[in-house]
């Protein structure tokens, strides 16, 4: 893929919400020559927190299976605050009853780990161009 093709990305926030550290660092990597500035926190309660006290948050990247509160009830209280604010599921989680879940929580989108970085990166300028 080429950077020219997400140059409209540049100063976009993504909030990921995941308890996994090489996740993170690996998000990073990919993104950092696209001038995202990526946030990412471990707990998904933490994570509400953050999506209310900060407005400038393009796309949440929403682990399912997480700590103290999982990814599809942190989806659903995001989406009741911010009804626009696009979440995607980022999970090994892909079976067809889990799929279902994650758009009945209020995800927008499906992005199954582990990822193709071509994949990953169309994915979420689908959100992000606009």
């Amino acid at each position: 893929m080429s950077e020219q093709k997400y140059k409209s990305w540049s100063g976009k926030t993504i909030l990921l919400v995941d308890d996994d550290d090489v996740c993170g660092i690996l998000l990073s990597e990919i993104l950092i020559s696209y001038d995202i500035n990526l946030i990412h926190i471990k707990d998904s309660s933490k994570a509400l927190h953050y999506c209310c006290e900060n407005k400038n948050i393009d796309l949440v990247l929403m682990d399912i299976m997480l700590p103290v509160m999982n990814g599809y009830k942190a989806t659903m209280l995001i989406k009741k605050l911010f009804p626009t604010l696009p979440v995607v599921a980022f999970t090994v989680c892909i079976m067809p009853e889990e799929k279902k879940k994650c758009f009945e929580a209020g995800c927008d989108d499906i992005i199954p780990k582990p990822f193709k970085i071509d994949d990953f990166l169309s994915k979420i300028d689908t959100f992000l161009k606009n």
